[in-house]
């Protein structure tokens, strides 16, 4: 009897919108889950134009199309928008994410691809501040944020598709590799099987991936040419949506120069049903990918189909055939005449072509079964859910815009960098609950805010009050406009003197952030503090915490206000 858990899934795209196999994996895992009884909600982005059909035997859960993407994908890669606009949609994501989790209210997240979703991994520390365990699956060498912004948390955990991703994210500097477990996705193993396996009276060649040089199409057609020139007979079939339409126009005019439009096609991108219906009338799947597969689903399908696999074996998708020769064949990357080679002799021995392509279904049936994955899935939810009951709930303590790293404090800044925890902006605290943090330290970072436009400075000590929890503290340091004035007035000082207490009023002006907008002393701090709810606001000499402009002091004076305020019990 299985526990029935509320499972929140997160991913950048979702059938029918989809790219590749990660999102079909997410998608299948998600439908599965909802299947065997839980309750599961899709949050992901509406993005039609890679909308191809994704037919499944269990129906879809709830589906929300609600993200916005900061980047887009085209013929030349991918690209991020604009800095503006990236900031915008962080901001509208994080505010969506933290609707659906006070809403929703999951047990559990299931994390997919998160590129363009979050900038590094804000999304992640907005869950993990909500006290819910993440399981992030990671089907490519890079988790979608740098190895120095992995949330420190006990309660998030990699699950990676192969054991190369697994290796990959080690190499570079993951921390949350060297615990991270392998589960290969597995695919709909039932939903391609077939009882009788295609016929075998001549190489019938099937490709079923993105039509691009990545994946190695062209070695394909080249190994094509070759069987063509030896007198091999053959159909192939190249299926596949693509970002290179001129890399496919070149395919295609090649295999024209050749004679072999009659023997080739290029259906384009297929349906789930479109390649059961492929499968049935082909035996042979070619995987000629020339980088580092993560893992390979479409391999699995072919297989389940009953077509021997012929594979680059490159990266993960290597962790598929057991034995070359046994349950599939692999082939130099990048080396048609190899692949040729290996083609033509299939032909040649019947009996051993027969007896691959069965040990090759019997292993995906077996092996790379999905009900089998999404049941260790859940034994991996569990044990996350066990070890948050088991975690005392101690809130954080947050530094603003901090630039020295220290084991009690987590940093959040606007710009990314080492010692950063989180991104974001101070004036924006969505990836933060309520009452999640039990202290603020903010050293010159409120005299950046508009005291009046769109009411900054209020609207910004409000998201400080709503994340401290009752009793928490806010410890602010401002420049004291008092004192600067005062000693701008001292006619002994030189007017370079002069000048840095000027900058000091009105901000170094050294990048886009650093301007200063407002001025305080030490009633009129009070005083806002004291608006948004804030009690017992007590100036207080230095905090002796961090080497920051609130002990700076010129001609033996601090030029900062510094205060301790509280929020209410």
């Amino acid at each position: 009897m299985i526990t029935s858990l509320k499972i929140l899934v997160i991913t950048n795209l979702y059938p029918p919108q989809v790219l590749g196999g990660y999102e079909r994996s997410i998608a299948d895992f998600a439908r599965l889950l909802q299947h065997r009884g839980h309750t599961v909600l899709v949050l992901t982005s509406d993005t039609p134009q890679f909308s191809v059909s994704h037919p499944s035997l269990y129906p879809d859960p709830p589906i929300e199309r609600c993200l916005l993407l900061m980047g887009e994908w085209s013929s030349q890669g991918f690209r991020w928008f604009d800095h503006q606009r990236v900031v915008d949609v962080r901001q509208q994501n994080q505010a969506i994410l933290k609707h659906h989790l006070e809403h929703f209210q999951p047990d559990v997240c299931l994390a997919g691809n998160l590129d363009f979703v979050q900038t590094q991994a804000e999304s992640l520390a907005l869950l993990l501040s909500h006290q819910v365990p993440v399981a992030h699956y990671v089907m490519n060498a890079r988790s979608g944020y740098d190895p120095e912004h992995t949330p420190r948390s006990s309660l998030y955990h990699f699950i990676t598709c192969s054991n190369l991703v697994t290796a990959s994210l080690e190499a570079s500097g993951y921390p949350a590799a060297a615990t991270a477990q392998t589960l290969h996705p597995g695919a709909d193993v039932d939903a391609f099987y077939q009882v009788e396996l295609p016929p075998r009276d001549r190489l019938r060649i099937a490709y079923t991936n993105l039509v691009t040089e990545d994946q190695g199409a062209d070695v394909l057609v080249e190994a094509l040419s070759l069987l063509h020139a030896a007198g091999i007979e053959f159909t192939a079939t190249i299926a596949g949506g693509t970002f290179q339409p001129e890399f496919v126009d070149a395919l295609k005019q090649f295999i024209e120069s050749e004679g072999l439009q009659e023997a080739v096609h290029f259906p384009g991108a297929l349906s789930r049903q479109e390649l059961i219906q492929l499968y049935k009338t082909h035996n042979v799947l070619v995987f000629p990918s020339r980088f580092e597969e993560p893992f390979g689903i479409s391999q699995i399908e072919a297989m389940a189909a009953g077509l021997t696999l012929v594979t680059s074996g490159t990266g993960g998708a290597r962790e598929i055939v057991e034995e070359h020769g046994k349950d599939g064949l692999i082939f130099e990357s990048e080396n048609p005449f190899d692949l040729a080679d290996i083609l033509s002799s299939l032909p040649t021995d019947l009996a051993r072509w027969d007896a691959i392509a069965r040990t090759g279904q019997q292993r995906a049936m077996s092996k790379f079964n999905q009900t089998k994955a999404v049941k260790k899935l859940e034994a991996i939810f569990l044990e996350l859910i066990a070890l948050k009951d088991t975690q005392p709930k101690s809130a954080i303590k947050l530094h603003l815009g901090g630039k020295e790293p220290h084991s009690d404090w987590k940093i959040l800044d606007i710009e990314p960098r080492p010692e950063v925890d989180f991104i974001g902006d101070a004036a924006d605290l969505s990836q933060f609950a309520d009452g999640s943090i039990d202290t603020i330290y903010a050293s010159h970072i409120l005299e950046h805010f508009h005291y009046s436009l769109n009411n900054e400075l209020i609207t910004t000590l409000a998201e400080w009050y709503r994340v401290l929890q009752p009793g928490g503290q806010l410890m602010v340091s401002v420049p004291n406009l008092q004192t600067l004035c005062w000693l701008y007035l001292n006619p002994n000082l030189r007017p370079m003197d002069r000048h840095q207490l000027m900058r000091i009023i009105f901000g170094g002006h050294m990048n886009q952030y650093d301007v200063h907008r407002v001025g305080f002393d030490p009633d009129t701090l009070a005083l806002y503090l004291q608006e948004v709810g804030f009690v017992d606001c007590t100036p207080v000499s230095e905090f002796g915490l961090f080497n920051d402009c609130s002990s700076m002091k010129i001609l033996d004076n601090l030029i900062s206000v510094n205060m301790i305020a509280t929020k209410p019990e």
